[in-house]
């Protein structure tokens, strides 16, 4: 094994667990937020956008499961693009709704 590939190997066997406990409480601090706000003013872009925050936490928790070799890598892709793409919609989802009722409370 070359002397690169050694290097990488620790800065992601040291940092990605770091980044992964950042995320997590991040994310996690977010999604609270995002519940409260949507119970707060329940309409469809606040669910919406709760959604998506659930995703991206959810993408965090995979990323976990993969560095904890719990699931396969190819799962660990199939799973977290799967999640890009709900919290893709979800938000797109969000300001369509958010635009087209402009002013209407239950959207």
């Amino acid at each position: 094994m070359n002397t690169i590939a050694v290097a990488h190997a620790a800065v992601v066997d040291t940092s990605l667990p770091i980044v992964l406990g950042v995320g997590t409480v991040g994310g996690l601090s977010l999604l609270v937020m995002g519940v409260f706000a949507y119970r707060r003013r329940p309409t469809v872009s606040y669910l919406l956008l709760t959604l998506a925050i659930a995703a991206l936490v959810g993408r965090v928790g995979v990323g976990g499961l993969a560095f904890g070799g719990l699931i396969d890598g190819s799962i660990h892709h199939l799973v977290e693009h799967g999640l890009d793409v709900v919290t893709l919609l979800a938000v797109i989802g969000a300001i369509y709704l958010a635009r087209r009722n402009h002013g209407n409370r239950n959207t």
